[in-house]
């Protein structure tokens, strides 16, 4: 009996705890931003992961994205939920069709005992040939308590993404993802 208990404990604490970040949702600044290619038709295809990611918070509790979806997905979700918002997402019909890689994913749960931050960075592709990459150094309070500076972390990621996502919709070469290429036809 003894050995069952001391083999339930060690496996709870070796594989510690997940905190889940939020769902993402949409930036309602980013839709006038988007409105103003009313006429572009844009499909998300899978973003790919190329980073290095450890996900283990302060040796151990886990960042995770949302229940059943990877970063991977979070990322293109994230996209695809800003273009919906404003109108411009066309699963079947597309003037243009991006895809992502996610190349920079880090976090530090508190630097100088009060500050965290995200790293995170993106390329997309356009299928006109065109490429845009955005990195975004996110900062936030963070706290001494490892329980509390974990669920920070987590805290922090959707208003990093969003932030991301913002800057990539304000930058001057997004206009240039969505012009539609000669293969894809005329509308």
């Amino acid at each position: 009996m003894k050995s069952i208990f001391l083999t339930l404990v060690i496996s709870v604490g070796v594989s510690g705890c997940a905190v889940s970040t939020q769902r993402y949702y949409a930036v309602p600044d980013n839709t006038p931003l988007l409105k103003q290619f009313a006429e572009r038709k844009v499909r998300i295809e899978p973003f790919k992961f190329a980073a290095e990611f450890d996900s283990v918070c302060r040796g151990f509790t886990r960042i995770t994205p949302p229940i059943n979806m990877t970063f991977e997905e979070y990322f293109q979700r994230a996209l695809a939920d800003e273009l919906k918002t404003a109108g411009i997402y066309e699963e079947n019909n597309p003037n243009v069709v991006l895809t992502g890689t996610i190349d920079k994913l880090e976090y530090s749960s508190g630097s100088a005992l009060s500050n965290g931050n995200w790293g995170i960075g993106l390329n997309l592709v356009s299928s006109n040939g065109q490429s845009l990459y955005m990195f975004e150094m996110y900062s936030f309070d963070s706290v001494w308590e490892a329980d509390s500076g974990c669920r920070r972390v987590a805290d922090a990621f959707l208003p990093a993404v969003q932030s991301l996502i913002t800057k990539i919709l304000k930058a001057e070469s997004f206009r240039k993802l969505l012009v539609q290429s000669e293969k894809m036809g005329k509308k």
